[in-house]
């Protein structure tokens, strides 16, 4: 569940990026094929729905470690860092 979480985290940085320029393009298109504030309007719509998205995503994530330190009786205020990564896939690997 940590190691998911992890990975989740590590993706949502690209999505995030991803989504950012797509939304940047869609909205310069509208703006060319319509009019300039259009292209604006568009452009802060996506940029609240994208924002909306990611801290949802990345709270989800936050909670979803939490849950996996609860599950293997570590304490919350663990950091999810190399050491405490290798642990965990050490774990897995017995």
């Amino acid at each position: 569940m940590v190691l998911d979480a992890h990975a989740s985290s590590q993706r949502l940085r690209i999505k995030l990026n991803v989504t950012i320029v797509g939304g940047l393009l869609i909205a310069l298109l509208i703006a060319i094929l319509s009019q300039w504030q259009f292209g604006v309007a568009a452009a802060l719509l996506f940029g609240l729905l994208i924002q909306f998205s990611h801290e949802r995503m990345k709270t989800m994530i936050e909670a979803k470690t939490i849950q996996g330190f609860q599950v293997m009786n570590w304490d919350q205020s663990s950091e999810m860092n190399e050491e405490n990564l290798k642990k965990i896939r050490a774990l897995l690997d017995k």
